[in-house]
């Protein structure tokens, strides 16, 4: 690229700079030949014989490499006198000739030049004696300068093509002498991966490549043995966390589990101290105690084993729907007020019906127990941008900030007969349908959740 940048910009000046010389040279030229002609016109001129005129304009357009192409005289008045040639379509003169009295003058030189087309030279034609007695017009073409500037061209276009060829050359040899350890090492870079990690490359270079060649061998290797040393670190810190995890885990369920244990032991208890058979009441603590702990742990095993959704093309205003009516005795049993705001046009979503409907209803339910006392529950279905979102706002008691970063915290939960694995349920099934779920909630404000799939 330089040697081509540095190739064209000479080969620009020089061309620019050679048309320059040789418009001047025309210039020149042309100027010499008005001078000469006009001499040469005064004794025709003042004794009118336009015949001897006409015989010298065509003698100087006609002569070899002649930059004439037509010749006009006209008198001291600016009055046309005669022509070179009536078969030319000479263009009438655009300036009045009274300013060329004294000097002569080219009309539009350049413009003419560079569209390639004839200029005027206006010579005015002067005696010691008697001054001004005409005018000579001349037509001057720029062929033979176009032709040279277009030889010149071409000879530059080759020199210049002959260096970038050989400048392409030389930078090619450098770049394989010079460039080749750095590409080297840039590739050694760009597949620096676990499994290459300590690999030498070549040494290639003198001086800092080769320097920076060594520096990086022995980088790779250190930087081998410090992901050994991480992985090994990292593996027994998620042997840790899951014996952590599995510890909390164990130590809730045992928890909730040993809640309804502890009055079916202290009821058998009583019946062995007191030889007495267990019923009645007895028996219905037992039952409910015992259904306790069966939803205790099909809720652990539904949280702890998710299944792969089943996807599905699923109305979601349908579904709320049905959630509503499935939902509808307890929500009146609740003393509590239902809204709703929700189309009637189906609303298509790919989702899992079992899934969603199982989040609606928990949410739902939630918002109930939120509201012991009656309250307003909200529901609401609304398309955003590329997502659906599903808004489920109830007027009950609300929840701290710090407990807003616990609900999905298995076994953590704020109800008296609450297992705690509800929201993280809820939480691990919208994850799966690859959605989004926020709550916002204040003391005694009420909560607000939505839930975002995505649409389309």
């Amino acid at each position: 690229m330089v040697f081509i940048a540095t190739a064209l910009t000479i080969a620009s000046v020089i061309l620019k700079e050679e048309q320059k010389t040789l418009e001047n040279l025309l210039e020149i030229r042309a100027l010499q030949l008005g001078e000469i002609m006009s001499r040469q016109m005064v004794e025709p001129l003042l004794y009118e014989e336009r015949y001897s005129i006409f015989t010298l304009f065509q003698s100087y357009i006609n002569s070899a490499d002649s930059i004439i192409i037509y010749a006009e005289a006209y008198d001291q008045q600016a009055k046309f006198l005669l022509t070179s040639s009536q078969q030319l379509n000479i263009k009438p003169l655009p300036v009045e000739l009274s300013t060329y009295q004294s000097k002569a003058g080219f009309i539009h030189r350049a413009k003419a030049i560079q569209n390639r087309k004839a200029f005027d030279l206006i010579f005015p034609i002067t005696t010691p004696s008697l001054g001004l007695i005409g005018y000579l017009r001349l037509g001057i073409t720029p062929e033979h300068l176009i032709e040279t500037i277009r030889d010149i061209k071409n000879k530059v276009l080759t020199l210049t093509v002959a260096i970038v060829f050989l400048g392409i050359l030389a930078g090619l040899w450098m770049a394989r002498r010079i460039l080749k350890p750095i590409l080297t090492l840039n590739r050694a870079v760009l597949q620096l991966e676990g499994e290459n990690l300590g690999e030498d490359i070549e040494v290639l270079g003198i001086g800092e490549i080769r320097e920076l060649t060594l520096s990086f061998n022995a980088m790779s290797k250190k930087l081998k043995e410090s992901m050994m040393e991480i992985k090994k670190t990292q593996d027994a810190l998620v042997r840790k966390e899951k014996l952590y995890v599995l510890g909390e885990f164990s130590a809730g369920l045992a928890h909730e589990i040993k809640n309804p244990l502890t009055p079916i032991k202290m009821l058998i208890q009583r019946a062995y101290e007191q030889n007495e058979p267990l019923e009645g009441t007895d028996l219905i603590t037992i039952n409910d105690e015992l259904r306790r702990i069966d939803k205790i742990v099909s809720q652990f095993l539904g949280y702890a084993r998710m299944n792969a959704p089943q996807i599905q093309t699923v109305d979601i205003n349908r579904l709320v729907k049905d959630v509503i009516a499935l939902t509808k005795r307890k929500i009146e049993k609740s003393g509590v007020d239902l809204a709703i705001n929700i189309d009637d046009t189906p609303l298509n979503c790919e989702t899992s019906a079992d899934g969603l409907q199982q989040v609606v209803i928990n949410l739902v339910l939630n918002g109930l127990q939120a509201m012991p006392n009656g309250g307003v529950l909200t529901l609401s279905v609304k398309r955003d941008d590329n997502y659906v979102k599903i808004a489920i706002s109830d007027s009950g008691v609300g929840m701290t900030e710090d407990q807003l970063e616990k609900i999905y915290d298995p076994f953590y939960t704020t109800k008296q007969n609450g297992t705690g694995l509800g929201l993280a349920v809820v939480w691990n099934i919208i994850e799966t349908l690859n959605g989004n779920i926020e709550f916002s909630s204040e003391p005694q404000m009420g909560t607000t959740v939505i839930v975002s799939l995505p649409y389309g």
